[in-house]
């Protein structure tokens, strides 16, 4: 397993790749789905920050669909994240820090988290952002008309980075108990 020829970011130059190694520690399980799977981890860098880690499938099926758009998952949310954060969109709290990115990683020395990647054509590509506990999407229970003009307003920023949110949905808009709003 390898990354493939289009799909391999230069990691050399770009300020946002990071190396896995033995740096990451992942600590549970959050989420998954069909084309990727969502962690707690830690990085070994002196400190006990939290972060998330979203690890995408990849097996070489990556294209755009008729109209253009970038069927490629991590590659959308690499681009995004990038975007927001050159435009201070993570920095001012409308979306979660983004810290970079890893290339491949390995699914062997992550076992027995990243099990259902061992056989993908190639080695999973991952994100870095923010971990935000406990952290609930907007729903009927929580709305409330400030919370909604607050993410009318950060929608805007996310469009101002030049990213265009494709499914924005109440569960996608998510809230963190002490935050306004």
């Amino acid at each position: 397993m390898g990354s493939s020829y289009s799909e391999t970011y230069d990691t050399a130059t770009d300020p946002f790749s990071l190396k896995a190694d033995d740096d990451l520690t992942i600590c549970k399980s959050l989420q998954h789905s069909e084309a990727s799977s969502v962690y707690e981890v830690m990085l070994k860098n002196g400190k006990n920050d939290r972060y998330c880690l979203k690890v995408y499938h990849d097996n070489g099926e990556h294209g755009y669909s008729k109209k253009g758009r970038d069927l490629y998952r991590f590659r959308c949310e690499l681009n995004a994240y990038r975007n927001l954060r050159l435009h201070g969109v993570c920095q001012n709290g409308v979306v979660p820090y983004f810290y970079g990115y890893f290339n491949e990683l390995d699914p062997a020395l992550y076992r027995p988290y990243l099990n259902h990647f061992e056989n993908d054509v190639y080695k999973p590509k991952a994100i870095l952002p923010e971990y935000l506990p406990n952290a609930e999407g907007l729903n009927c229970l929580n709305y409330s008309d400030q919370r909604f003009e607050i993410a009318i307003r950060g929608l805007s920023k996310i469009h101002e980075a030049h990213v265009l949110h494709y499914d924005v949905y109440p569960k996608n808009i998510l809230l963190v108990p002490g935050h306004l709003g």
